[in-house]
C-alpha cells in the first residue's frame, strides 16, 4: 500500500509517503518532486487532522446561555482563522456542537495551528465572564473521501485524553514533527496510554507552547491515574494534611528514556521555567516516592517555580532497569544525555548531589556545549581514601554500611547517616524505611559503594568550564566538608557557599536555603561565552615502519596494507562512537566521548593491524582539548604523544588519567612510571592496558581494611569462594563455577566486578586450558573437579 498527499515547500511539493511494505506501518520518508501552484488537503490519502472541543462546555451553557452562544461564535472565528492560516480546511458539517474538525496536507501545519488556536483563546478577552477552555489532539493517518477512517476515530480519543488548555499528539505525528517543530513549541512524552474502544494503545505527547504558561492544565484521567493512587496511599499514611501537601504537588507524570543498552531511564518533567535544571541523584533514588515527602515535594516544587525541572532515577536504582552489571561512568553520563535528548533540552543546568556530583563534573568536561551550569550538594572527588585526598569516605566507614545493609536494609538505618536532623521523627524514619527498599537492594548497595571507590575525578576539576556553584553542610556526617572545599578551590571560578547543618540529604534542613542560592545561580544575567574547549578522550594511532618488514614486501604491497589499514581503523573508530580528526600516511588521531569505549576501539585496531601484518602501537589521554578550524590542539595533545611514545609495538599506552576514569569497567592496566611534560608542573602515569591474566599476576595484596570491605561486598551480592581448579586460575576457576550454575556472561561480570569483555576472555582462556567446546562440557567438567570451600 502506497498513498501520497502533496504539501507546497519553498516552490517545491512534498510528497508524505507511507509504504508498509518497505518502512513498516508507522515509518514516514519524504520525497521531492517538481511542482508548483497552492496545494491542498487532498480528499484521500495520507493527512493530519485536528480535532478540539470545549472544556466543561454543558456546564458553561447552563450558568450562561446567551453568554456561551456568542462565546461559541467567537470560538469558531478563532479556530477557522488560525487553521486557514496554516493551510488547513475546516469541516463544518463533521464538527459536534462545540468541536471543530480540520484537516491539513503538513503535519507540521496542523501542530502550528493548534499552537495558534491555544494562543488566541488564551489571549481573548471574553464577553460576559465567559472564559473557555479548549482541548485539541492531532493525528495523522489514512482517511477515505468522507474523511473517513480510523485515524480520525483515533485523533477523537486522544482528544478525550486532553486537558483545556492541551495540546496532545498521536505518536505518529510527533515523529513526523519532531525535527521540524517551529521555534517555541516543544513535545513532551506523557508515555504509553490506552484509548477507549481501541484495543491498542498509544503513545501520546503534550505540545509544550513556550509563550503560554502550563501551571494551570490539570491533566484528566486516565493521565492521572497513577497520581491518584499515590495519592491514596498518602492519606493512609501520613494524614489529611500531608495529603493535601501531596495533591497541591501535583506530581509529574513517569516516563521512560532510552539510554546506552537499550537501558529504560525513568524520568519526570515538572515546572515551565526558562531554564532547564536537570537533577542526578544520589544512589538512593525513586522520582515517585520523593513526591511522597512534603518537604521533598516543597523543596522541588521550589525549583520547578523557576526552571523547567528534570528529575531522573539512574541507572539499576528506582524505576529505572535493574542491572546485572556495573554501570560505568560514561554509562551514567549517557542517561543524563537521553533524558535530555527525550524532553527535547539542548542545554541545561546539571545539579547532583553525593556521589552523583562526580558524574555532573564529568558530563560537564565531557559535553559543555550542552552544560549551561553546575550545582553540586555535598559532593566528592574521589571515593577512597589517599595521602593526598584525606575527606573521602573510609573502607572501614563502606564495610560497616554494607554489613548493616545486609541485616538492616529497609528498615531506615541509613536516615541516621543522611539525615540526622530528623532520624528521631518516626515517620520520617517510616518513609526512609519505605525509600531504602523501592531505591535498590542489599546488594545494589554493595556493588555500587565498591564500584564507586574507584573513581576519581580530581584531574578533571581545572577543565570545567561553565559556571559552578558548590554547596556542603558544613558537619556532614556522611562526607566531609573538605571534599568541596577542594573541588572549588581546583575549578576555575567556581562559587562555593557553606551551609550550618549536619545533613548529607538536599531537601532536609537546608532545603530553603539550598532552593535560594540555586534560583539566585541560575536566574542571573550574567553572559557565558560558548566554549571552544572540551574534555575528550584522544586516541593516536601510529603505524611503525619496520626496516626487517618493509624489506620482505614490495612498497607497492606495503601501501595497500597501509590503506586497508587506515580503512578499517576507521570503521572502528566510528563504530565505537568516535570522530577521525586528523590523519597522514602513517598516523591517525580521533576522539572519544568516553575512555571505555576509546580503549574497545584501540583494542579492535591492534587486531586489526595484527591480522594484516602491520606493526602499530597506540596512545590514550584524557584532558581538554581545544577546538579551531576544525581541528584540536592543546597540552592534551602533548601528554598524549608523550603517553603513545611509552608504548611498545602491539602495546596500548594510556594516561593515569583515563585509568581513573574507566573505574568499573573491568579494564586491567600495567603500570610504567611517571612523567612531566617541559615547563608543567603536573605530573601524569602511565600504563599499558593487558589482558586479564597478565592482571591476576601483577594485581597487589589488598591491605587488612580493603580485604574486609571486599569479603562484605563478596557475602551481601553472594560472590564465590572457591579453590583452583587445576589447570585453571583462581579467576578462571570462579568464571567456571558460575558458567556451571548457569549464570550468563553479563551476570558472571556482575558477581566478579568484571567487564563482560573480560569475561569472555576468560571463558576463551579457559575452554583452551582444558579442551573444551561449550557451556554444556562446562558444567560437566566442574561438576567433577569443583572445590567450593564452606561459605
Amino acid at each position: 500500500m502506497k498513498s501520497e498527499s502533496p504539501q507546497k515547500t519553498d516552490g517545491r511539493t512534498v510528497q508524505i509517503v507511507e509504504d508498509q511494505a518497505k518502512f513498516g506501518p508507522a515509518s514516514y520518508h519524504v520525497e521531492m518532486a517538481r511542482s508548483g501552484g497552492p496545494v491542498a488537503p487532498s480528499t484521500k490519502g495520507m493527512l493530519a487532522f485536528l480535532l478540539t472541543d470545549i472544556e466543561g462546555s454543558t456546564r458553561l451553557w447552563q450558568l450562561n446561555r446567551t453568554g456561551m452562544r456568542r462565546a461559541i461564535a467567537r470560538h469558531d472565528e478563532l479556530v477557522t482563522a488560525c487553521v486557514k492560516q496554516h493551510r488547513g480546511r475546516v469541516l463544518k458539517e463533521r464538527g459536534e456542537g462545540d468541536s471543530v474538525f480540520a484537516v491539513f496536507a503538513r503535519a507540521t501545519d496542523a501542530v502550528s495551528a493548534a499552537a495558534d488556536i491555544q494562543r488566541a483563546v488564551a489571549t481573548e478577552a471574553w464577553a460576559d465572564h465567559t472564559q473557555i477552555r479548549v482541548r485539541i489532539a492531532v493525528n495523522v493517518g489514512e482517511a477515505d473521501s468522507q474523511y473517513r477512517g480510523t485515524a480520525v476515530n483515533r485523533c477523537a480519543r486522544i482528544r478525550a485524553l486532553a486537558a483545556g488548555g492541551e495540546v496532545l499528539l498521536s505518536y505518529s505525528t510527533a515523529m513526523v514533527v519532531r525535527d521540524e517543530l517551529p521555534a517555541g513549541l516543544q513535545l513532551i512524552d506523557l508515555g504509553q496510554q490506552q484509548l477507549r474502544d481501541l484495543t491498542s494503545p498509544e503513545q501520546v505527547f503534550r505540545l509544550v507552547i513556550a509563550d503560554l504558561p502550563t501551571d494551570s492544565i490539570v491533566p484528566r484521567a486516565p493521565i492521572r491515574q497513577q497520581q491518584a493512587a499515590v495519592d491514596s496511599v498518602l492519606l493512609e499514611r501520613q494524614g489529611a494534611q500531608a495529603a493535601v501537601e501531596r495533591l497541591a504537588a501535583h506530581a509529574p507524570q513517569t516516563h521512560y528514556a532510552i539510554a546506552e543498552k537499550n537501558v529504560h531511564v525513568a524520568y519526570q518533567v515538572v515546572g515551565g521555567g526558562a531554564h532547564d535544571l536537570v537533577f542526578v541523584p544520589p544512589f538512593l533514588s525513586n522520582v515517585e516516592v520523593w513526591w511522597e515527602l512534603p518537604v521533598a515535594a516543597r523543596f522541588f516544587n521550589r525549583l520547578a517555580g523557576f526552571a523547567r525541572l528534570i528529575l531522573l532515577d539512574k541507572r539499576g536504582t528506582g524505576l529505572s532497569d535493574r542491572l546485572s552489571t556495573v554501570e560505568t561512568p560514561e554509562e551514567r553520563i549517557d542517561d543524563i544525555r537521553a533524558v535530555m535528548d527525550a524532553v527535547g533540552s539542548r542545554k541545561a543546568a546539571i545539579f547532583a548531589a553525593s556521589e552523583s556530583v562526580a558524574i555532573a563534573i564529568l558530563f560537564a568536561a565531557t559535553y559543555p556545549d550542552r552544560t549551561a551550569r553546575v550545582v553540586s550538594w555535598g559532593g566528592l572527588a574521589r571515593f577512597s581514601p589517599a595521602p593526598d585526598y584525606p575527606w573521602s569516605v573510609s573502607d572501614d566507614l563502606y564495610t560497616k554500611v554494607v554489613e548493616l545493609a545486609a541485616s538492616q536494609w529497609g528498615t531506615g538505618f541509613t536516615v541516621q547517616l543522611m539525615c540526622p536532623s530528623r532520624a528521631a521523627e518516626p515517620r520520617f524514619r517510616d518513609w526512609f524505611a519505605h525509600y531504602e527498599r523501592v531505591s535498590a537492594s542489599p546488594g545494589g548497595l554493595a556493588t555500587f559503594l565498591l564500584n564507586n571507590t574507584a573513581l576519581d575525578v580530581r584531574a578533571i576539576l581545572p577543565s570545567i568550564q561553565v559556571p559552578t556553584l558548590l554547596l556542603h553542610a558544613e558537619g556532614d556526617t556522611f562526607a566531609d566538608v573538605g571534599n568541596s572545599r577542594y573541588m572549588a578551590s581546583r575549578i576555575p571560578g567556581a562559587k562555593y557557599v557553606e551551609l550550618p547543618g549536619t545533613d548529607h540529604l538536599w531537601f532536609s534542613e537546608n532545603g530553603d536555603r539550598l532552593a535560594d542560592e540555586i534560583e539566585e545561580f541560575l536566574t542571573g544575567t550574567r553572559h557565558v561565552v560558548a566554549p571552544n574547549r572540551v574534555l575528550a578522550t584522544v586516541l593516536f594511532v601510529e603505524i611503525v615502519a619496520g626496516a626487517d618488514l618493509e624489506s620482505r614486501r614490495s612498497e607497492e604491497s606495503w601501501r595497500d596494507g597501509i590503506d586497508q589499514f587506515i580503512q578499517v581503523s576507521r570503521k572502528e573508530i566510528a563504530s565505537h562512537r568516535g570522530l577521525e580528526v586528523d590523519a597522514s600516511s602513517d598516523r591517525l588521531l580521533a576522539t572519544f566521548d568516553g575512555p571505555a569505549r576509546a580503549i574497545y576501539g584501540a583494542q579492535s585496531i591492534t587486531r586489526a593491524a595484527e591480522r594484516l601484518g602491520i606493526q602499530v602501537r597506540l596512545g590514550l589521554h584524557a584532558g581538554e582539548c581545544e577546538h579551531f578550524a576544525g581541528k584540536i590542539g592543546g597540552i592534551a595533545l602533548q601528554v598524549l604523544a608523550a603517553v603513545k611514545d611509552q608504548a611498545a609495538p602491539g602495546e596500548i599506552a594510556v594516561s593515569s588519567t583515563v585509568r581513573d576514569l574507566v573505574a568499573g569497567a573491568g579494564i586491567a592496566f600495567e603500570e610504567r612510571g611517571k612523567f612531566r611534560l617541559p615547563n608543567v608542573s603536573a605530573e601524569w602515569g602511565v600504563l599499558v592496558v593487558v589482558d586479564p591474566e597478565r592482571a591476576e599476576r601483577l594485581r597487589p595484596q589488598p591491605d587488612p581494611a580493603r580485604e574486609a570491605f571486599e569479603s562484605a561486598v563478596e557475602r551481601a551480592v553472594g560472590g564465590p569462594r572457591t579453590r583452583p581448579l587445576t589447570p585453571l586460575s583462581k579467576r578462571e576457576s570462579e568464571v567456571a563455577l558460575l558458567l556451571a550454575d548457569g549464570l550468563t556472561n553479563r551476570q558472571v561480570a556482575a558477581r566478579l566486578f568484571l567487564s563482560e569483555r573480560t569475561v569472555e576472555w576468560h571463558i576463551e582462556q579457559m575452554l583452551g586450558k582444558v579442551g573444551l567446546t561449550n557451556r554444556v562440557q562446562v558444567a560437566s567438567w566442574v561438576a567433577q573437579r569443583s572445590s567450593r570451600s564452606p561459605a
